[in-house]
């Protein structure tokens, strides 16, 4: 066997063996629906990030985020509300994993059974490819 058919097949396997591993991370225990559980309100917004204007990576400065805003956000202006910021692992998006592990029914079901209302922010943590593979000096 060659070197070249050699290093195929090793690739071929390695990459066999990795997405079968990963399509076994998909599976996620989602809570039951609960009944009476009111909705919360779902918006895709985008912030812009000072912070991140010149980068050396021409990355956008404006990052998509998904908020998930409690069900009493809209009729009480005065009110203030914790924020929880979840980030999403390196392989998944925001989105997919908004659809995965069923975020607007998980929180509405956790509101329901008693927990307080707060703001969940999810944002998009997508790089450019060189910033996610280059060491860092």
């Amino acid at each position: 066997m060659t070197r070249t058919k050699l290093l195929f097949a090793c690739v071929t396997t390695t990459a066999i063996l990795l997405a079968s591993r990963a399509s076994a991370q998909v599976q996620t225990i989602v809570p039951d629906v609960v009944p009476g559980a009111r909705a919360v309100t779902v918006e895709h917004i985008k912030i812009h990030g000072t912070a991140l204007e010149g980068n050396l990576e021409g990355d956008a400065v404006d990052r998509e985020t998904i908020v998930f805003l409690p069900p009493s956000y809209e009729k009480d202006e005065t009110r203030r509300y914790p924020v929880v910021y979840a980030l999403h692992g390196y392989s998944i998006g925001a989105e997919q994993w908004t659809h995965e592990i069923q975020v607007p029914q998980t929180i509405e079901g956790a509101f329901a059974l008693g927990s307080h209302e707060m703001i969940v922010v999810l944002p998009v943590q997508r790089q450019s490819t060189m910033a996610r593979c280059t060491p860092a000096p």
